[in-house]
């Protein structure tokens, strides 16, 4: 089952991602440039997947992964975001410490962060993305920085996603503060997201540094507690990959199919051309679209070694849990 963490910019979701798996895995502090939807799990063998925009799967070292990082960017001025689609973590963890088997967490974009324009292009924004990602989630856990408050952004930004799956809000960053202050804060909340009829679990304090809650003290691991057991009832954590990445490989194939014909087409314009400017136009296009056809089956073999590659590690997994 896929467990979505949304929220504004600075909410604190990588590191609470982080926290709950006792790693520094996910880059914190991202930028706008540097920002890129992330699936995070526990696994018998740690995993780092890069897709890109074209659909290619990319495996990645901890030292290619930090390139992702806030750090980087400020460093060299490249961002990734452009040509990622998805990231996909898996972390190593023993037999012993077999936390979150059935649940994969999805670090999303800060949607309140402003929006980007290249030439006059108009690029997807986190948004959009944070929006398109977490409308299919199974289950959604809500962040906001207590040193803020429940925002009519944030109730529109659930509102708009139109989940059914009830919302555990968590208010990231409570060391340091008082309890009362946050007990207002909790209190603020629960009223505005009943008057907005939004679907509510429940509410609670936490802060990654810590690794603890406050004020609503267990309410985070009975979620994932009731996450996990209802996950097992249901699709397991492979089967929501394999869903993923069929919806992948459909892609690459519909673009097959489109680039397929556009080159017979042209083609045939090749063998009713008359003049030599004509012909060579359309062989420099039909040459472009060779070029294009040989990289989205490339990507198609990449898409299957993937697979290959999340599917052993899943089942090695649930053989150490036998």
């Amino acid at each position: 089952a896929i467990v979505g963490v949304g929220g504004s910019f600075s909410a604190g979701k990588s590191a609470f991602i982080n926290s709950l798996f006792r790693t520094n895995m996910l880059p914190e502090d991202s930028t706008t440039t540097t920002a890129i939807p992330t699936y995070f799990m526990n696994g018998a063998e740690q995993q780092l997947l890069a897709y890109t925009k074209s659909n290619q799967a990319i495996r990645l070292t901890e030292k290619e992964m930090k390139a992702f990082t806030h750090q980087f960017d400020q460093n060299y001025h490249i961002g990734f975001a452009p040509f990622i689609k998805n990231l996909f973590i898996v972390n190593q963890t023993d037999a012993i410490k077999q936390d979150f088997r059935q649940l994969a967490f999805l670090d999303t974009p800060g949607y309140s962060k402003p929006r980007d324009a290249v030439k006059g292009k108009r690029e997807i924004t986190d948004y959009e993305i944070a929006q398109s990602q977490l409308r299919t989630v199974d289950y959604l856990i809500w962040l906001v920085d207590s040193s803020n408050t429940l925002t009519a952004s944030d109730l529109d930004f659930m509102e708009s996603l139109q989940n059914p799956c009830p919302v555990l809000l968590i208010f990231t960053k409570a060391d340091g503060k008082s309890s009362q202050v946050l007990k207002d804060q909790m209190a603020h909340a629960q009223e505005v997201l009943q008057d907005k009829q939004i679907q509510l679990y429940g509410i609670t304090c936490y802060s990654s540094k810590e690794y603890k809650e406050y004020v609503g003290k267990d309410v985070l691991p009975k979620f994932l507690r009731k996450a996990e057991k209802e996950a097992a009832l249901k699709k397991d954590i492979k089967d929501e990959m394999n869903d993923i990445l069929q919806e992948m490989k459909q892609y690459v194939e519909q673009c097959i199919g489109q680039k397929s014909k556009q080159r017979a087409d042209l083609q045939e314009h090749v063998t009713q051309a008359v003049d030599f400017l004509s012909i060579r136009s359309l062989v420099a296009l039909i040459e472009q679209l060779d070029l294009q056809l040989d990289e989205l089956a490339e990507s198609q073999k990449q898409l299957q070694q993937v697979g290959s590659l999340i599917s052993r590690a899943i089942d090695q997994l649930n053989e150490s849990n036998l």
